[in-house]
């Protein structure tokens, strides 16, 4: 695991590398604002199933009723192909009546943005119903390795042979999507599923109704995760955009360890649920280890090599120095209250991690919002880096004080407080 996430990095930060080097700079921050915006919209297609999914599907293995999980994950595929194709629908609209904004100014670039959207939905499933069955290594491949290698390697030799543009970027990007959404397929079919599906019915509306109470949180998370590159796109100039979102992604690269340990931890905390409180304690306490190292392997890995990267990026983007900084800090968070969020969700309080997102997602945009604005184009970046850093740490130590009051469970630096 920890090998593939070092190699998904690596290939994470040369994609980008590639995209600088070979793209002027206002088609760079067009594909960055893309993937932003696909993986924000993401969330609201898949409205809340994928983590759902990986609760009722984590349960249902635990007590052998491994039949129901692909009837579970069948049904959730066609609702969010049915949402993918009314995203699509909406932004290729947009786009008709010439609303002014980075991924609706051409029509192409609408309809691939509504293309990634809907397929990293259909990941999100897939990879999410195979943490569920404990193959944590297959849920990570395309996610760490094919999503990186085809748009990487594809994206040099179009620029050795010929002209890289921003059309060859978006559909090389979609092509490893679809070729990770095989993979992931591949895998769940070499799954040795039981052949009744025992307690569907019951499951099915379970997660229907789990999905729609995790649906805003969801949403909300993800607008505040990236609302603020999102914004600057909206209120600044492309070559400021570029400059912010090559910050937000290298200070992104401290989100792969950190992942990698929430995503390994989940699926045992959600089976220690039905074994009590002080087992859900103890697997608490084991997997904030794993996230305490990851955040500080993290966040300290991506400020030592922010400098080299900003360089390797080409001319200009050095500039991005002290917002990567400010971004990277943000990642700290999850060095002692990074768990918390996730067994919220997974203790059965989803309605209170949804109120608490929404309430600091929009506190959020509204602060990142006015530092962008009244900054301008002299410290409008700035000023967005540092709303969000502080929105970010506020967030995490809300959840891990809201987990304490209604679970009575301590996470993060909670387990060391009398």
């Amino acid at each position: 695991m920890l090998a593939m996430r070092v190699a998904g990095t690596l290939l994470w930060m040369a994609y980008t590398v590639v995209l600088a080097r070979t793209l002027p700079k206002a088609d760079f921050a067009t594909v960055l604002y893309v993937i932003n915006f696909a993986f924000t919209a993401v969330l609201v297609i898949t409205l809340g199933r994928d983590v759902a999914l990986l609760k009722i599907a984590s349960q249902a293995w635990g007590e052998g009723r491994s039949g129901v999980i692909p009837a579970l994950l069948a049904r959730s595929r066609r609702i969010v192909l049915i949402s993918g194709g009314g995203l699509i629908a909406l932004l290729c609209g947009l786009w008709a009546t010439g609303l002014n904004t980075p991924i609706t100014r051409e029509f192409d670039v609408a309809l691939m943005t509504g293309l990634i959207t809907s397929v990293a939905g259909l990941m999100a499933l897939n990879r999410d119903c195979l943490r569920a069955v404990g193959r944590v290594w297959q849920s990570q491949l395309s996610l760490n390795f094919t999503r990186s290698v085809v748009p990487v390697t594809g994206s040099a030799l179009v620029f050795y042979w010929g002209n890289m543009s921003l059309d060859w970027a978006l559909g090389l990007f979609l092509a490893s999507l679809v070729l990770s959404l095989i993979v992931e397929g591949w895998f769940l079919g070499r799954v040795n599923w039981a052949s009744d599906p025992d307690g569907l019915d019951h499951d099915q509306k379970s997660l229907g109704r789990t999905g729609l109470e995790l649906w805003p949180g969801d949403i909300a998370n993800a607008v505040q995760m990236r609302m603020a590159g999102l914004i600057v796109g909206l209120l600044l100039s492309p070559e400021i955009l570029a400059l912010f979102l090559a910050a937000e992604r290298i200070a992104g690269l401290a989100q792969f360890p950190i992942g990698a340990a929430a995503q390994a931890a989940a699926p045992r905390i959600a089976r220690a649920v039905a074994l009590g409180r002080n087992e859900m304690q103890a697997a608490l306490l084991e997997a904030g280890k794993v996230m305490a190292a990851g955040a500080l392997i993290g966040a300290g890995g991506a400020a030592l090599i922010a400098w080299p990267a900003l360089l390797l990026l080409g001319p200009g983007y050095s500039d991005a120095l002290p917002i990567t900084l400010v971004l990277t800090a943000a990642h700290l968070a999850s060095m002692g209250f990074g768990l918390a969020q996730t067994a919220l969700i997974l203790t059965g309080h989803a309605r209170r991690y949804s109120v608490i997102s929404v309430m600091m997602a929009s506190l959020g945009v509204v602060a990142v919002s006015v530092g962008t604005y009244y900054g301008g184009a002299a410290h409008g970046g700035m000023a967005a880096a540092v709303a969000y850093c502080a929105t970010w740490w506020i967030t995490h130590i809300i959840y891990t004080i809201s987990l304490y009051q209604v679970a009575g469970l301590k996470s993060g630096v909670m387990q060391f407080l009398r």
